[in-house]
């Protein structure tokens, strides 16, 4: 380890951040790769979408979604929903 008098750092460290070695091509390829197997599969293990359209529903039956919720539907859609 050197050590100077403002700082110390392992000898084989030369000081640069890991942000200025990599360059945007390398960041944005890692991200679309990452990516890519959400684009095709859908969530698994989730019931997220059943509950968003569940709310979407109850205004088009004339419900009020701040005053019911989703089991007054009696559908599909609310028997896929989570309650915590």
């Amino acid at each position: 380890m050197r050590c100077r008098r403002t700082q110390c750092r392992p000898s084989g460290a030369t000081g640069t951040a890991a942000s200025d070695r990599l360059s945007g091509r390398v960041v944005v390829s890692t991200a679309g790769v990452w990516l890519a197997p959400m684009l095709v599969a859908p969530p698994l293990f989730t019931r997220d979408v059943f509950s968003h359209l569940a709310q979407g529903t109850l205004p088009l039956r004339g419900q009020d979604p701040y005053q019911v919720g989703p089991e007054v539907l009696g559908n599909v859609l609310s028997e896929n929903i989570h309650y915590f």
